[in-house]
């Protein structure tokens, strides 16, 4: 089985069986018809992840809420649809010494505001000399973004990547953007920063980068990007909640896999590694995850978390949301973020996660606490700019009220459900799908409005020179056709037991040896050849009693749609004939030609234009 084209082992099982277990009862169909207008922006400024059914945009302020071709939205999920999130950040706060008094508490990262500038620390302080980092406007200080397929793309995949990236439509995309974004890859590529930390496959296991020879990435990804940011600018890190610097690097990975129609195709992973550079010892230390979510038209979201999953997450209170009018009567998708990897913390005889490796007698963190903010909810966020957020920050982290005072926080209470009125660090963790505990929206909890959360996890100590590596993934979940908006919900829950596994997994990864496939032939100036027709999977799949199969013809041209078995004997013709440009929508009962009910298993959707030919796998479950 090939996972981002590169082999999984697993410790006595098959990858291939696990990965099907995984992945089997996805439901997504990726939209990627829609015509978007085109717009400029600065490459120096911003990148995305756009590899599968999201487009996540990040600026290089550290706050992801900059989508340069829409300023309200920084990432849109299924891709050529509408916006689900505002922006998100990773913070963190704790106290310089062992005294814990408010004058000793710092805090750094990014909320509604970066506190944090572009590079990495270049010398860690020491008893004479505080730490020194590279001058934000050294063009070293920037995103790094590959993918792992660079020399062997098909043509479509780098055409598809370009729409996306420049905000055109496929058939507008020209030689020179498609030129532009393979020499980024290729420059980035070559330029990676392996020796400060950038992940990498020592393709000749020589144990140092060689950019000739090795390769760029982390856990098999197909689209990897890297950047790196620090706290040692003093007016950015008081703009943020009115601290001083302690020292902290953050180095961040973001990556994901070209998978459409699965679990993987819905997911973002991104690894937070938090170094101490400084001299300072920072001990009862919380980090957090932020997330403004806005699932389309903003202001009719509800919220939820699970701390069995350690997931936060947003739905929509409406079955039907317009912006997401092109899935047809898919109900609007729900966004989570769960953390599959918290802070690392001495625990004899257990094991903890590492950089991919088990280390014995530690143990990770998991998600502590849940913080909410709704529309008309009588609390706010910590303050940005004053000293007093970093209190407020603090409390929040803990999971109380972001009030001032950190020795008597206020507790939070359940709003619904048989536990109404009890204190808990994880308000509205009722399960919406079955209606069971407290629900958001009902009982005290306040009606559908804007929403954004908090996920944190501690307390733990950074000596100086220590590393935490935090990891977290953001999933998107889309309920089946016709149904209620908690369906949503309910596919986010699987997602989140299956994540967890997967991540364990990743353990398992074994890196590439040897030359990397193609790079001898690259080119990166080439005609372009544009797809004559872009065929969707098949939603929804698996299926049952019907499936709607999708595509798009970018002039007139005469089709061949066919169903055939894993034998590739023909089972059913779809439609045969000449049609005009434009988009259509088929189904397929789970017939053959003759009428008859096929048996359950694995299908291929076959689809013939000329000499083109796209194929695409449909699995029916009776």
């Amino acid at each position: 089985m090939l996972f981002g084209k590169r082999k999984i082992k697993l410790k006595g099982q098959n990858m291939y069986i696990r990965i099907i277990i995984l992945l089997g009862f996805s439901l997504l169909y990726a939209n990627d018809f829609n015509k978007s207008h085109v717009s400029n922006f600065d490459q120096n400024k911003y990148t995305v992840i756009n590899i599968n059914n999201w487009s996540y945009w990040i600026s290089n302020e550290g706050v992801y809420r900059s989508n340069p071709h829409n300023s309200n939205n920084s990432a849109i999920f299924p891709q050529k649809t509408a916006g689900v999130l505002y922006c998100d950040g990773f913070f963190w706060a704790g106290f310089i010494n062992s005294t814990h008094i408010p004058e000793n508490l710092r805090s750094g990262g990014s909320y509604y505001r970066s506190g944090t500038q572009m590079g990495w620390i270049t010398r860690a302080g020491n008893q004479t000399d505080p730490p020194e980092a590279l001058p934000g406007n050294d063009p070293q200080a920037r995103f790094y973004r590959v993918r792992g397929d660079l020399f062997t793309l098909q043509q479509h995949e780098i055409v598809e990547d370009a729409a996306t990236y420049f905000n055109v439509d496929i058939s507008e995309v020209t030689e020179d953007q498609v030129t532009k974004l393979k020499k980024m890859y290729h420059n980035d590529w070559l330029e990676w920063p392996a020796e400060f930390g950038a992940p990498y496959y020592d393709r000749n296991r020589n144990g140092k980068w060689d950019p000739d020879y090795d390769e760029p990435g982390i856990a098999g990804a197909d689209q990897t990007i890297w950047y790196v940011v620090n706290d040692l600018d003093t007016s950015k890190c008081d703009s943020l909640f009115g601290s001083m610097p302690i020292g902290f690097e953050l180095q961040v990975t973001i990556w994901a896999y070209k998978y459409k129609a699965n679990l993987l195709g819905n997911s973002i992973f991104k690894r937070y590694r938090l170094i101490n550079k400084s001299i300072k010892t920072i001990d009862s230390m919380y980090i957090g995850q932020f997330a403004d979510i806005e699932i389309g038209h903003p202001g009719n979201e509800f919220s939820g978390c699970d701390s069995i999953l350690n997931m936060g997450y947003i739905y929509n209170e409406d079955k039907i949301e317009e912006d997401f009018s092109t899935l047809n009567i898919i109900p609007p998708p729900a966004v989570g973020y769960i953390l599959l990897q918290g802070p690392m913390v001495e625990s004899h005889g257990k094991q903890a996660n590492f950089d991919f490796k088990p280390k014995m007698n530690y143990t990770n963190l998991p998600m502590i606490a849940f913080w909410y903010k709704g529309t008309g909810m009588p609390y706010g966020d910590p303050e940005l700019g004053h000293f007093d957020g970093t209190l407020q920050a603090y409390n929040l982290l803990r999971g109380y009220v972001p009030s001032d005072d950190i020795y008597n926080p206020w507790p939070y209470y359940h709003g619904s459900g048989d536990y109404a009125w009890t204190p808990t660090k994880f308000p509205v963790n009722g399960d919406p799908v079955t209606g069971i505990g407290d629900i958001d929206g009902e009982g005290n909890n306040v009606s559908a409005g804007s929403r954004r959360f908090v996920i944190s996890s501690g307390p733990f100590t950074m000596a100086p020179g220590d590393t935490q590596d935090i990891a977290l993934a953001i999933v998107g979940g889309l309920g089946p056709h016709d149904s209620s908006n908690v369906s949503s919900v309910a596919r986010l829950q699987e997602y989140a037991l299956l994540l967890h596994s997967l991540w364990q997994s990743f353990n398992d990864f074994e890196p590439p040896e040897g030359p990397v496939p193609g790079r001898e032939n690259f080119n990166i100036s080439e005609p372009i050849e544009y797809p004559v027709f872009m065929l969707g999977q098949n939603y929804p799949n698996p299926f049952n009693n019907e499936t709607h199969i999708r595509f798009r013809l970018l002039g007139k041209l005469d089709v061949r749609l066919s169903i055939y078995n894993i034998n590739g004997q023909l089972i059913k013709n779809i439609y045969r004939g000449s049609l005009e440009k434009d988009e259509y929508n088929f189904k397929w009962d789970g017939r053959d030609n003759n009428g008859k009910v096929v048996p359950s298993g694995i299908y291929f959707l076959h689809m013939q234009c000329g000499l083109n030919v796209q194929t695409k796998k449909i699995i029916m479950i009776k």
